[in-house]
């Protein structure tokens, strides 16, 4: 689930950028575009920095219910 939503907001973001450089072809401010990247790198950061924590997450979910199948099972 999180890595769907994780994908599906790193999806929109790259959409985002594609529509920035766009509007940078009929004369936008550079200094606007750098900036909505800017952005849109430091959005990148946190999705990414989620999608660790929710690995790390399940990892931890994983070892918990092994060590309850192994207390179960002996």
């Amino acid at each position: 689930m999180w890595d769907t939503s994780i994908r599906t907001l790193w999806d929109f973001s790259i959409c985002w950028k594609i529509s920035i450089i766009a509007m940078d072809q009929k004369a936008l401010p550079l200094e606007l575009v750098r900036a909505r990247l800017s952005e849109l790198e430091k959005m990148r950061t946190v999705l990414v920095n989620i999608q660790r924590s929710m690995e790390e997450i399940m990892a931890g979910f994983r070892v918990v219910l092994m060590r309850r199948k192994l207390a179960f099972t002996s």
